[in-house]
């Protein structure tokens, strides 16, 4: 194990008598939580050129440093670290900078690190919204509406989706078979759908159902378990969501 551990930290941009301080501190904050042991870790200076934070390692922390650094370095990142080199990433894309992170040790040897890609990272292509044909499968939570068109909430495990229409036609059908909470639906129709640049996935924005057919039961523990799951479903501030789900379910309720 060395007796010594220095880690140089450069910022593509800036010079250290141009970089505001509180861009500076916002660095180091997050630089320090990718390290860890921050009681064993200091700051030792700043070198010139491009912004580069020097950082060294108390001897008795070094292993730990070490291994945190060789996680971070890994195929398979703790979810705890990577989002702290994510944030050093994304402050330096915002600086239209890169950056990266090297390991000096007791013979002043260097090793690289880490290297952030930061304003060189891919950016992720725009589709716009789409529109296509497909279907939907969930359990219906909520059906209402005032006019010709009647509004649909869905459940499906833990996501909800809204922005669904249909004809008052076919929401009596929906009704009328007993699938508000209870049983699970497949719609069919036309949706628009955007894609999320963070997680690459399809959101979707609008849905016309045009027919569907029924699926399953849905036990009422599992309904209220996944709808208080839900994002948006308003199901998690409910005082006893159980005598709700019964009571809609035995039609002394709506659901608007």
């Amino acid at each position: 194990m060395p007796k010594r551990l220095t880690f140089k930290f450069t910022i593509g941009a800036f010079k250290p008598e141009t970089i505001p301080m509180s861009r500076l501190s916002e660095y180091m904050s997050d630089l320090a939580r990718v390290l860890g042991e921050p009681s064993s870790v200091h700051f030792s200076g700043i070198e010139s050129g491009s912004t580069v934070l020097r950082v060294h390692v108390d001897t008795e922390a070094i292993p730990k440093v070490t291994r945190r650094v060789e996680q971070a370095n890994s195929g398979v990142v703790p979810e705890e670290i990577k989002k702290h080199l994510d944030a050093l990433d994304q402050r330096l894309a915002e600086d239209n900078a890169t950056g990266s992170l090297a390991a000096y040790t007791d013979d002043e040897a260097s090793a690289l690190v880490i290297a952030f890609p930061g304003c060189e990272t891919p950016k992720p292509i725009d589709y716009g919204v789409i529109r296509e044909r497909g279907t939907i499968d969930g359990v219906p939570y909520s059906i209402g509406g005032r006019d010709n068109t009647v509004h649909i909430q869905l459940l499906d495990g833990t996501k909800a989706y809204t922005g669904i229409d249909l004809s008052p036609g076919l929401a009596i059908e929906i009704s009328d078979a007993k699938c508000l909470l209870r049983r699970a639906v497949r719609l069919h129709g036309e949706g628009r759908w955007q894609r999320n640049p963070e997680s690459g996935k399809w959101d979707l924005k609008h849905f016309k159902v045009e027919s569907f057919e029924i699926l399953k039961d849905a036990p009422l523990t599992e309904m209220v378990a996944e709808l208080r799951q839900a994002k948006g479903s308003g199901w998690a501030d409910l005082e006893d969501p159980h005598q709700v789900l019964r009571d809609l379910r035995e039609g002394e309720d709506s659901v608007h």
